[in-house]
């Protein structure tokens, strides 16, 4: 399994459309990536207009299929025009210790 938290930011005043554009890529990801094992997209509580998404592939080619779709793709052509290009796309990486996800 593959596993990592990616981090982006809202442009002042675009987080309502962030937050639309965001769950549309998560309702993406749920219905044409079976590799996806988990993908969740949240809102910082601490840091208004940051999104962190919580992400699980079956493996690296399910992670690079990921990034070869339209709705990637999408994703990346927000940023300047609703995400921070300042801030950019901040990937974190993990190794699993332990846990699950339920249905």
């Amino acid at each position: 399994m593959v596993s990592f938290i990616a981090r982006l930011k809202a442009l002042p005043g675009k987080e309502a459309e962030a937050t639309e554009q965001l769950s549309e890529m998560v309702r993406c990801v749920e219905d044409s990536e079976p590799g996806a094992l988990a993908y969740v997209c949240h809102a910082s509580r601490e840091n208004p207009g940051e999104f962190i998404f919580f992400e699980v592939y079956a493996d690296e080619g399910a992670k690079d299929a990921h990034m070869q779709t339209p709705h990637f793709d999408n994703l990346v052509s927000l940023v300047g025009s609703v995400l921070d290009p300042d801030f950019g796309v901040q990937v974190e990486d993990l190794d699993r210790v332990a846990g699950f996800v339920r249905g």
